[in-house]
């Protein structure tokens, strides 16, 4: 149970052009990060539109980007954005169950590209160490351009703290709330 009450729309009619933006760019519905962070509606609208740009803008393909965001939820047992993602939007993305299961494991995955092994690379040691070391850059370098450089790290960045608000505020998986 979320540690702060979802709102309903009902409950902000004074913004009801900011949810319809949310719910229109979130598969129609008001999902439960967007019923709790809309108690600081300023927050929460720079939150969709960071988040939102991050989720459909860019280079770095959804299957890529699923990957890192299944490492990331295993890594650190995130409840949200685990069920959130898989498996359904993993799937959807061209990420099978097995790698879903496996990713904690990813180096003994056969299934993952060169490109993809230095992206789960670069997302674990900066999950880890905070950063990415140089040699581990280097080898980003090797296979994504500086779009694609700043696109990665922006990725895992805005995971793990997406994956620190919704733990810390206990946000519901969407088929628990009520």
């Amino acid at each position: 149970m979320a540690r702060i009450p979802y709102l309903d729309e009902a409950d902000i009619p004074h913004l009801s052009d900011l949810v319809n933006r949310i719910k229109k760019g979130r598969r129609g519905k008001l999902l439960n990060p967007y019923r709790a962070l809309l108690h600081a509606p300023d927050l929460g609208q720079a939150w969709f539109d960071f988040t939102n740009t991050v989720r459909t803008a860019g280079l770095i393909d959804h299957r890529l980007r699923e990957l890192i965001v299944v490492l990331i939820a295993k890594r650190v047992r995130s409840a949200y954005v685990s069920g959130q993602h898989i498996p359904a939007l993993a799937l959807a993305a061209g990420v099978t169950q097995q790698e879903c299961d496996s990713i904690l494991d990813w180096r003994h995955l056969a299934s993952l590209s060169i490109r993809e092994r230095a992206a789960l690379a670069g997302a674990e040691e900066m999950m880890s160490c905070g950063k990415m070391e140089d040699a581990t850059f280097r080898e980003i370098e090797n296979h994504f351009n500086r779009a694609e450089q700043v696109e990665l790290t922006i990725i895992v960045g805005m995971y793990d703290m997406a994956r620190l608000v919704f733990d810390t505020l206990e946000i519901d998986a969407e088929n628990s709330s009520s």
